[in-house]
Order: structure tokens, then C-alpha cells, then sequence
């Protein structure tokens, strides 16, 4: 693409960051080529997969501009396309070096971590050795060495905030897990970004403002590298003057008081946040402090309450110990009353012993007399047995004698 004459032709390698910085400016700005999401440790390292965008056909999701990154990091040949159409400058920065990396070391295959790119082995660049992030980043500066000279260069360093704008306007710190991660990062990139103007010496560098910081309604959503706008016009600014100086002296002093100009308007933008910020905590005190009074005043109605309670319990409590006393009468009562069933039941005891004794012997008794009765009966049985032999002999000599004088009358007559 050839740069016309009220514009400037600029290629783009890195993140969001340094492309909102142009690429929405269209009326100062020709980007040819733009390429995003792809790590210095990948970029050049592993073996090329011919990926197409058509293989991404069951995505109809992903953008066609995310197919195109996630193939020029696969097939190894995303400078040749950034070049393919060259702008006179280059805006790089090293900021994808903190994205993780996914390796197949059996196949060579590496590739920056894609959300449509899973179950795969990742490697934190956080890990690495120092060593091999440099030498991943020096080999990356030496690859765009071959195609832009230093003095067409501009580096782009940032770095992640720990602040942000919130919807209220009003300045807040990101949570204490995601500041760790981003310390982890910024050291990465603090190590990439020296290797870079080691590499690229004499290339142009816009530093970041100190007082920068993120903004919760930019466009791409909430992030520690999605800042306020201010940075993007403090980019844009610097690019004009780096593009237009007549020399280094003069875009180092117009560098310069830009870095002042909006690291000041940075500032009083934060002091403004905070502002808001008190206020907002101002009035969020003296509205706890409302609810507080009013908890305050309930809990003192709840303590007259919990007093009267305590004076019923205190009359409850007397009225149960009275009861309680009467009740120690019965039981002492019914202990007396206990001990005397007891002693009763001890004489019935010994009373049912002698009777039992009684008995038994009276048994005894029975028994004797019930033997002497049946030996008696048995004595009478044989003396009746023998009286009636004696009847019988009796009645024989009585029929024999009737015989004999019937027979004398006979004679007689």
C-alpha cells in the first residue's frame, strides 16, 4: 500500500495497545498490515503446520482477523505477511511475550496460547529462563532488522497498571491477584523491552507516562493494559513527532514535553478520580454511619427489651425456685413414704416365709394322716372282706338248719 502524501504508512506488531493507537485515527494513518496475539517465543520457533483459515470453518465465531494471527503463528510466516506490504515505519512493541505458550516438544510444534487452541501443555513465559526469553526477543529484532532499518522503528513501551477509572469515575486498584500477575508480566516485558533497544539502537521509543493508568469503559472491556484515552492521544502524538521531527534533538525535546504534558494531565486526572472517590466514601460513611445510629438505636430498644425480659425471667425465676422448694417437700415425703413400703414389705416378706414354713409342715401332716387313712381303709376292706366270709359261712348253716327242721316238722306232722 503506498503512503499518500497527508499520510503516514505504518505497520503495526504487537498488541491492542499500539494499534488503537493509529488505527483508529484513519485520517492521519495507513496500516497496511497489522499483526496481533502472537508471542516472540513462537513467532519463529517450532515447525510450520500449513494451517489455513478454512480449517477454522467450525468456528463461525471467531473473527477472520483472529483465524489469520492464530495461521501466520502456526505456519511461521507472520513477518513475510506484515512485510508483504510494507509501510514506511514499523510501531512495535514486545507485549505479547506475556501471553503463554503452548508446546508439543516430541513434534516441535509451538504456538501463543488462542482460547480456540485447548488441551494442550502450557508454558508460562514467567518460567523461562531469562536466557531464552532473550534470546527469543533478539531473534525476533533481528528478523525485523532485515526489513526496517532502526531510525524507521518506533518501540512502543508500556506496561501493565495497577489502577483503573471505574463506570463511576472513580479511581480504583485492580485486586491483589491480578496486580501479582501482572508484576509477573511486567518483569517479562521490563526483560524483552531492554532487549529490544539494545537490539534496535537508534530505533525511536515512546515510554509510557507514570501516571497512567486503565480504564474500565474502554472499548475492549476491563484490563491493566486497556487504558485510558488519554494514553492512546499521548501515542498518536508521539508517532506525529517522531514521524515529522526534523531531527533527533527536536523529537527528543517535543518527546519530552509530551511525557510531561500528559503525565501531568494523567495526574490530575487521577486526583480528580479520587476525588470522586472521596466523595463517593464521604457519602458512603455518613450513610453507614446512618445505618449504624439506627442499628444503634435498635439495639438499645432491643436492650429495654431484653431488660423487661429479664425482669419477667427474674420473677419467673423465683416463682420456679418456690415450686421448686415445694416439690423438695413431696419428694422428702415420698422418700418417707418410700422407706416405710420398704419395712412393710420386709415384714410381709417374713411373714410369707413363716406362712410358707406353716404350710409345708401342715402338708406334711395331711400326708401322714392322708397314709394312715388308707392303711385304715385297707385294714377295713380286709375285715370286711372277712365278715362277709362269715355272713356267707353263716348263711349256709342258717339254710342248712331251716332245711333240717322243715324236714323235722315233717316228720311231726
Amino acid at each position: 500500500m503506498a503512503e499518500s502524501d497527508d499520510k503516514v504508512s505504518i505497520n503495526v506488531w504487537g498488541c491492542c495497545v499500539s494499534r488503537d493507537s493509529v488505527a483508529f485515527r484513519q485520517n492521519k494513518y495507513v496500516v497496511p498490515r497489522y499483526v496481533q496475539v502472537i508471542s516472540p517465543l513462537t513467532v519463529m520457533s517450532g515447525k510450520s503446520l500449513d494451517l489455513k483459515i478454512e480449517d477454522f470453518s467450525a468456528y463461525p465465531n471467531v473473527h477472520n482477523f483472529t483465524k489469520r494471527c492464530i495461521c501466520l503463528d502456526a505456519n511461521k510466516n507472520a513477518i513475510d505477511y506484515l512485510v508483504a506490504d510494507k509501510g514506511t515505519w514499523l510501531l512495535f512493541d514486545i507485549a505479547e511475550i506475556r501471553r503463554t505458550v503452548y508446546f508439543w516438544p516430541d513434534a516441535d510444534i509451538v504456538l501463543t496460547k488462542n482460547s480456540k487452541l485447548c488441551q494442550m501443555l502450557e508454558i508460562y513465559p514467567g518460567r523461562l529462563s531469562d536466557e531464552a526469553l532473550t534470546a527469543s526477543v533478539e531473534k525476533l529484532c533481528d528478523k525485523f532488522l532485515e526489513h526496517f532499518p532502526p531510525q524507521n522503528i518506533i518501540l512502543n513501551e508500556f506496561y501493565n497498571v495497577d489502577t483503573y477509572l471505574n463506570a463511576n469515575n472513580e479511581l480504583q486498584e485492580f485486586s491483589e491477584t491480578e496486580k501479582g500477575c501482572s508484576r509477573l508480566q511486567n518483569k517479562v516485558l521490563k526483560l524483552a523491552n531492554e532487549v529490544c533497544k539494545r537490539k534496535f539502537k537508534g530505533c525511536h521509543i515512546i515510554t509510557m507516562p507514570a501516571n497512567n493508568f486503565a480504564d474500565e469503559k474502554q472499548r475492549w472491556g476491563l484490563s491493566s493494559l486497556h487504558y485510558t484515552a488519554l494514553y492512546y492521544d499521548y501515542v498518536e502524538r508521539c508517532i506525529s513527532a517522531i514521524v515529522s521531527a526534523a531531527s533527533r534533538e527536536e523529537e527528543t525535546e517535543r518527546l519530552s514535553a509530551l511525557y510531561e504534558l500528559f503525565n501531568e494531565k494523567m495526574l490530575s486526572c487521577c486526583m480528580w478520580a479520587r476525588k470522586n472517590s472521596y466523595r463517593k466514601d464521604k457519602h458512603n460513611a455518613e450513610a453507614r454511619l446512618e445505618v449504624a445510629e439506627k442499628r444503634a438505636s435498635d439495639a438499645e430498644n432491643k436492650v429495654l427489651v431484653v431488660q423487661k425480659n429479664n425482669k419477667n425471667l427474674e420473677l419467673r425465676k423465683a416463682e420456679l425456685e418456690k415450686s421448686c422448694s415445694e416439690l423438695d417437700g413431696k419428694i422428702k415425703e415420698l422418700k418417707q413414704t418410700e422407706q416405710s413400703l420398704l419395712e412393710a414389705n420386709a415384714e410381709l416378706d417374713k411373714r410369707v416365709t413363716t406362712l410358707s414354713g406353716q404350710i409345708k409342715a401342715t402338708e406334711a401332716t395331711l400326708s401322714e394322716e392322708l397314709q394312715r387313712h388308707k392303711l385304715a381303709e385297707q385294714s377295713w376292706q380286709e375285715e370286711k372282706a372277712e365278715l362277709d366270709k362269715s355272713v356267707k359261712t353263716l348263711s349256709a348253716k342258717i339254710k342248712a338248719t331251716e332245711d333240717e327242721l322243715s324236714k323235722e316238722l315233717l316228720r311231726r306232722k
